[in-house]
This record gives structure tokens, C-alpha cells and sequence, in this order.
């Protein structure tokens, strides 16, 4: 039974590190559902990328849904 403990939660190596992994929800950033002109676009798109180099800057990894 140890042995199928060990197969099924194996030790991770001390010398890797597990990914800090923080998910950002795009419909988040946008206060309208709606981009009609290039100013709605730059807008949502400055927000959103101040906000995922901050997260980068502290070592987390990004993913967007």
C-alpha cells in the first residue's frame, strides 16, 4: 500500500519550484462589453498589460481567461 502512496505522490525535487500561477479574467479589465474605437482598445489593453507586468515582476506566471 506504501508503494502505490509513493507511485500515485511522488516527492517533488526540493530544486524545482512549482510555477506561482495567477489567473486574471479578461472581462474584468473591461468596463464595457463593447470596443467601438481604438481609444476603448487602448484602454483595456494598457489596464490589462500594467496589470500582468506586475504580476511578472513578482514571479508569477499568467494566464488569462
Amino acid at each position: 500500500m506504501e508503494e502505490e502512496y509513493k507511485r500515485r505522490h511522488p516527492d517533488t525535487d526540493p530544486r524545482v519550484k512549482e510555477a506561482k500561477i495567477e489567473k486574471i479574467k479578461v472581462a474584468e479589465f473591461i468596463a464595457k462589453k463593447r470596443i467601438v474605437t481604438a481609444g476603448d482598445w487602448d484602454q483595456v489593453r494598457n489596464t490589462l498589460d500594467k496589470r500582468v507586468k506586475e504580476l511578472l515582476n513578482q514571479k508569477f506566471e499568467v494566464e488569462l481567461e
